[in-house]
C-alpha cells in the first residue's frame, strides 16, 4: 500500500514537472507568423473577436479549402484567448497527450513513474522540430491538442482489451464516444483514418480473443469514420484540387505509388528514433513473455508501425 501510494507521488510529481517545464517553454514562445493569420475570419479582413466568429471562419474554411476545421478552431480559440492563457492551456494539453500515451501504454497495470517521465523524453527527441510542433500555436493546436484528442478516443478501447469489466458497456456512453469518434476521425489526413482503422482492429481484436464488442466501441468506429468522410469530403478540398489542375484532382496510379514511397521514406526518415525505439519494443516483448502473449503483442505492435505511413 505505501509503495503504490509513493508511485502515485512520484507519478503527480513528475507530472507537474511536465508541466512547469511546458509552461515556461510555452511562455518564452510568442505568437508568430501564422498565429497572426489566424486571428482573423477565414478570407477576410474583419478580426475574430467570439466564438461565433470562430465557427463562421471555419464554415469558410471547409467550403473553400480543406477540412481541417477541428485544428482550425483551436488555433483560432488560442489566438482570441491571448498568449497568457494560452500558454497554461498548451500547457496542461502536452501533459494530457503525456497522459494518454502513457494510459495507452501501461492500461490498468500498476504505476510505472519511470515509463511517464520517458514519454516527455521520447517526444522531445522523437518529434522532427519540437517548438514547431508543441509551442508554436499553429503547430501546437493541430499536432498536440489533435493528437490528444486521438490518442484519448483510443484509451477505452486500449482498457477495455485488457480488462472488459473496467469500461462497462452502458447507453450513455455510447453517444459519448460517437461524438469523440467523430472529432478524433475529423482531426487529419493523417490522424483521422489511422484513428478509424485502430478501433476498427480494436473491434477485429475483440472479436478475435471471444470479447463481447460493446456498444460504445461500435460508436466510437463509426463516429470516427463518419469523421474521417467529413474530412476528406470537404468541399474545399476539391476546389483546391482544381485550382492545382486536373492531374493533381486525380492520379494516376504511378503518382499514387510514387507518393506512398516518398511518403513512407519521409515517416521512417524524420522519425528514426521512434521507429527504432519501437522495433526495440518488440525485441523486448518477444524476450520477456510468454510466446503466445509475445505473438499477441507484437502483431498489435507491427499493426502499429503498419498504419505510420498514412
Amino acid at each position: 500500500m505505501d509503495d503504490g501510494v509513493g508511485k502515485r507521488r512520484r507519478l503527480s510529481l513528475t507530472a507537474f514537472v511536465v508541466f512547469t517545464t511546458s509552461y515556461v517553454l510555452n511562455a518564452t514562445t510568442p505568437f508568430i507568423a501564422d498565429d497572426y493569420t489566424f486571428a482573423y475570419i477565414f478570407g477576410t479582413s474583419t478580426r475574430v473577436t467570439s466564438i461565433a466568429d470562430i465557427v463562421r471562419s471555419q464554415v469558410i474554411f471547409y467550403t473553400t479549402r480543406n477540412g481541417r476545421v477541428i485544428g482550425g478552431f483551436f488555433e483560432q480559440l488560442a489566438v482570441l484567448m491571448g498568449k497568457p492563457a494560452f500558454n497554461v492551456v498548451n500547457a496542461l494539453m502536452f501533459l494530457a497527450l503525456v497522459a494518454v500515451i502513457y494510459l495507452n501504454a501501461n492500461g490498468l497495470r500498476k504505476p510505472r513513474v519511470a515509463l511517464f517521465a520517458a514519454i516527455p523524453l521520447g517526444l522531445w527527441f522523437a518529434l522532427p522540430s519540437f517548438g514547431q510542433s508543441a509551442l508554436f500555436a499553429a503547430g501546437a493546436t493541430n499536432y498536440v491538442w489533435l493528437a490528444t484528442l486521438a490518442l484519448g478516443a483510443l484509451v477505452p478501447f486500449r482498457i477495455y482489451a485488457e480488462d472488459a469489466g473496467a469500461v462497462p458497456d452502458v447507453l450513455w456512453l455510447a453517444p459519448v464516444m460517437l461524438v469523440l469518434g467523430v472529432f478524433a476521425g475529423w482531426t487529419n489526413e493523417n490522424l483521422g483514418p489511422t484513428v478509424a482503422l485502430m478501433m476498427v482492429a480494436f473491434l477485429v481484436l475483440y472479436r478475435r480473443t471471444g470479447l463481447p464488442v460493446p456498444r460504445w466501441a461500435y460508436a466510437g468506429t463509426i463516429g470516427a469514420v463518419i469523421g474521417a468522410v467529413f474530412l476528406v469530403g470537404a468541399p474545399g478540398n476539391y476546389l483546391t484540387l482544381a485550382e492545382v489542375g486536373s492531374d493533381a484532382a486525380k492520379p494516376g496510379l504511378s503518382v499514387l505509388a510514387e507518393r506512398f514511397a516518398a511518403i513512407t521514406h519521409a515517416v521512417f526518415l524524420d522519425n528514426l528514433f521512434a521507429v527504432s525505439a519501437i522495433f526495440l519494443v518488440l525485441a523486448v516483448l518477444v524476450r520477456e513473455f510468454p510466446a503466445e502473449r509475445a505473438r499477441a503483442l507484437v502483431r498489435f505492435g507491427t499493426l502499429y508501425l503498419a498504419v505510420l505511413p498514412a
